[in-house]
């Protein structure tokens, strides 16, 4: 992956595009681990993006879902990464954890 990325040029489009290759390497560990990729208007100011994979039945990615939103300030990002958890690789059952556990702490 490191030498794909040294061999691909990094244009810096915002002044929030990683064009570091080892911030960018940590960026697609933490992905990787997380289940789900997003960008925080790095392409374009303005735009955020979530990204997951879509698996077929035996667990290997075949294609991959984006979804991009355009928004200022930080709501946005707080409504699509939801989204991103329970659309990921078991993310449904993990989305339903948090959700249960944050109901749970609300006293009636």
């Amino acid at each position: 992956m490191r030498r794909l990325l040294e061999a691909s040029p990094r244009t810096q489009r915002t002044e929030r595009t990683i064009t570091d290759i080892s911030t960018l390497m940590a960026e697609i560990k933490s992905s990787r681990e997380r289940g789900y990729a997003s960008i925080d208007q790095e392409v374009e100011l303005g735009l955020r993006s979530v990204a997951v994979p879509l698996l077929h039945s035996r667990g290997r990615t075949v294609a991959s879902l984006n979804v991009g939103l355009a928004c200022r300030g930080n709501g946005c990002r707080d409504r699509s990464v939801p989204c991103a958890i329970a659309c990921s690789p078991g993310g449904a059952k993990r989305y339903a954890s948090v959700k249960l556990a944050a109901l749970s702490s609300i006293s009636p």
